[in-house]
């Protein structure tokens, strides 16, 4: 599946309960920068982003 510029800016919007949620696990590598880059993200902070990436990027860190 592919995400829709539609659901990133949900994801986006969303970003930190979404975050903590097994589907952000599964987003693929293309996903991430439009995801990162979307003027709908919302974080408190830029740790929120930090610490997300990190969770994203070790779970599967053979492929990433």
């Amino acid at each position: 599946y592919r995400l829709t510029p539609s659901a990133i800016q949900i994801i986006a919007f969303n970003f930190v309960p979404v975050s903590l949620s097994a589907y952000f696990l599964d987003l693929r590598e293309d996903e991430m920068p439009a995801l990162l880059k979307s003027d709908a993200l919302r974080v408190d902070s830029e740790e929120d982003v930090f610490s997300a990436l990190d969770r994203w990027m070790s779970h599967d860190d053979a492929r990433r």
